[in-house]
């Protein structure tokens, strides 16, 4: 289910079974002439999935914004195109040649198109052209005077119908040619919360390809000109009819809320995607400032917790985390997820959601709970529910089906600082229907703040793993 952004390069850890990166990406530009090495793809796909991002021009520069969409005028999109179809037809290839492995080359349609400066760059190259905003067919005069502006979506017939749409068309002829085992599922762009909930991603399923530029005539008005035309092959086609995958970047908050409005909308809804990637998650700030292993562990506990309720494989979900090599030993998302995984391997753990599992007299707490499929082990996750101080020294958790009274556990608090990992005592009830978890006091401070993992360990539920309880250099 998990993986990460690997633009340094790509490390072996079994959690990480998917990486993501621009092929090639310097500086956040992908050019419409970029190529892929095959021996760097072959060994990506050897151990990986690979998600392929690429954009074909970075939005952050209006030279480089000019730049592309003056070319695809100038050649009706026949140079994007044709360098879309290498790069998916190499990808095609670099699955067939690794198919010992099983690892799949997903195309990603896009970066965080939805950012502010698309809004001015994009509408600045519209306005010095002479052509509508906004476009006819994303009719909302969100930014009329193009200034940087998150979620436009006067754009979004711009950004479809002279990049988007060229690449799926590229894509679809490339597929077309290949076992079905070996095509490239096509992706959407990332959206944010806030391109989630305010309407943009709805806006961008919703989008109708026209296939052909759309300049103003004599009078002002917008038309089709057929003789100009770009994915004139998708005209009167659904953006979101086209799509495998759903993209998303930083929406896993509390309960899992956003994710489960992604799902409900579109992959349950209105679309024909699968599936929903997490390109990004975690962050260059939260690890800058400490926190990469606290958003990992959050972030973990609240979107398995949504994949596990719903019944979704690891075909249909993935996390990807960026910059989780990065901040503080101690306190990095990899350190986190390296630590979760010595516990629960995840190339060898099938996961059960245990709902309901935690519990705390007086304390306010986000708790989430999973088994093992030995059913000897539980990695339990409580977050603060609340803004204040609290102290917390002890969880209650429901035996659920174990009956050993030999338990043991330790804990790890997540923070902005790097936590040893500290033991935990755990005392079953009179009755034998809970546990109580005892540890040394943590102090809860405010909502997404603090993330504490415990790892509980009965070696006599089902067959003994481990013979101390745990896994040796733990």
């Amino acid at each position: 289910y998990f993986g990460a952004n690997t633009a340094g390069g790509f490390s072996a850890e079994a959690w990480r079974a998917t990486v993501r990166s621009g092929y090639p990406r310097g500086s956040n530009v992908a050019s419409i002439s970029s190529v892929i090495d095959p021996l760097r793809l072959d060994e990506v796909l050897a151990a990986h999935d690979w998600v392929h991002l690429q954009d074909g021009y970075n939005y952050r520069m209006q030279s480089a914004v000019d730049a592309y969409f003056d070319a695809v005028r100038a050649d009706h999109g026949a140079g994007w195109r044709a360098n879309v179809a290498q790069l998916a037809e190499a990808m095609i290839d670099g699955m067939q040649r690794n198919s010992a492995g099983g690892h799949r080359a997903y195309w990603e349609l896009g970066n965080e198109i939805y950012a502010e400066q698309t809004g001015m760059t994009i509408g600045t190259w519209v306005s010095a052209n002479n052509l509508p905003y906004p476009h006819p067919n994303s009719n909302y005069n969100d930014n009329p005077n193009h200034i940087e502006r998150p979620n436009d979506r006067g754009i979004i017939g711009y950004q479809v119908e002279y990049q988007m749409a060229l690449a799926i068309e590229a894509i679809l002829t490339a597929n077309a040619a290949a076992p079905a085992a070996f095509r490239v599922p096509i992706m959407a762009p990332a959206a944010a919360s806030s391109s989630v909930n305010n309407g943009w991603l709805q806006a961008l399923m919703d989008y109708e390809i026209v296939g052909y530029e759309m300049p103003l005539d004599g009078n002002g008005q917008p038309y089709i000109d057929f003789a100009r035309p770009l994915a004139a092959s998708l005209a009167g086609m659904r953006f979101g009819d086209l799509l495998d995958l759903v993209n998303v970047h930083y929406v896993i908050n509390v309960d899992g809320a956003t994710v489960n409005t992604v799902w409900d909308n579109w992959i349950d809804g209105s679309t024909t995607a699968q599936g929903v990637f997490h390109t990004e998650e975690g962050g260059v700030r939260a690890a800058i400032e400490g926190r990469g292993g606290l958003v990992a562990m959050s972030a973990f506990a609240r979107v398995m917790d949504v994949w596990l309720s719903r019944g979704i494989d690891p075909t249909r979900a993935r996390t990807i985390f960026y910059s989780s090599g990065d901040g503080p030993p101690g306190t990095r998302g990899v350190d986190a997820l390296n630590e979760l995984h010595a516990f629960i391997p995840a190339d060898a753990t099938a996961l059960q959601r245990k709902p309901g599992l935690l519990s705390h007299p007086s304390v306010a707490i986000e708790s989430y709970a999973f088994e093992a499929d030995n059913e000897n082990q539980r990695a339990l996750f409580v977050l603060p529910a609340a803004n204040g101080e609290a102290t917390l020294d002890f969880i209650d958790m429901r035996a659920d089906g174990w009956k050993n009274p030999q338990v043991v556990a330790d804990i790890h608090l997540w923070n902005d600082s790097a936590n040893p990992t500290q033991s935990a005592s755990v005392t079953p009830s009179a009755d034998g229907l809970s546990y109580r978890i005892e540890f040394p006091a943590v102090s809860f401070t405010a909502i997404n703040n603090q993330a504490l993992v415990i790892r509980v360990q009965s070696s006599g539920e089902s067959a003994t793993i481990f013979a101390d309880g745990f896994e040796s250099g733990l």
